[in-house]
């Protein structure tokens, strides 16, 4: 998925800033279109916005229309970046789609498929909602989902790094798991039987 600010570099000769003011702000966009910008994750420290087919679209053909703000001397041009992102709508969309019913997963486990307890970040994010804190069991695609966690001590002793793991019998019979893995403390002296668990001999 392309950034709303580099699709906006596929259009030679456009002001950047205020293409994308009009483009989110304005009403260049309709309702449908506009929802086709979103934000390209869910942390609230990522504060990219990516552009999806339909909206791609819908600015190319303002583009072409000579509705977008252009620097001075500057006349519109081919496009055929923009032109080669648009070739891939269909694989898109499905993309965006996917995107979209697994957010819709968090509040609304019925959604929620097997293939979808490998994704271990999907996974928190259901059982922070549905089960709160800490260890807990979800059926989930029909299937019981164990989350555990386990915590490791830095070696100061004064923070505790996490472990979190999913465990289930798959519908193929099989023991299966995903998780975030050990953390960087867990492989500290003070989390090491080897080393004495960091104390002093």
């Amino acid at each position: 998925m392309l950034s709303l600010t580099d699709f906006i570099s596929y259009l030679p000769g456009v002001k950047p800033r205020k293409a994308r003011a009009l483009i989110v702000n304005g009403d260049l966009l309709s309702k449908d279109e506009r929802w086709d910008i979103f934000p390209r994750s869910d942390s609230i420290f990522d504060m990219v916005d990516v552009v999806g087919p339909d909206a791609a679209s819908a600015i190319l053909k303002a583009y072409r229309a000579g509705a977008l703000p252009m620097n001075r001397g500057e006349v519109v041009r081919e496009t055929p970046l923009a032109d080669q992102y648009l070739e891939n709508a269909d694989v898109l969309r499905a993309k965006i789609a996917e995107r979209r019913r697994k957010q819709a997963c968090v509040n609304d486990v019925s959604l929620v498929e097997e293939r979808d307890l490998l994704d271990n970040r999907l996974l928190d994010r259901i059982f922070w909602k549905h089960a709160g804190k800490g260890e807990a069991t979800l059926t989930l695609a029909g299937i019981a989902v164990t989350k555990s966690v386990h915590g490791y001590q830095t070696n100061s002793g004064e923070n505790t790094d996490y472990e979190v793991s999913f465990h289930w019998i798959g519908s193929d019979g099989e023991r299966r798991s995903s998780g975030t893995g050990k953390p960087p403390a867990a492989f500290n002296r003070r989390n090491d039987a080897d080393r004495n668990w960091g104390l002093h001999e």
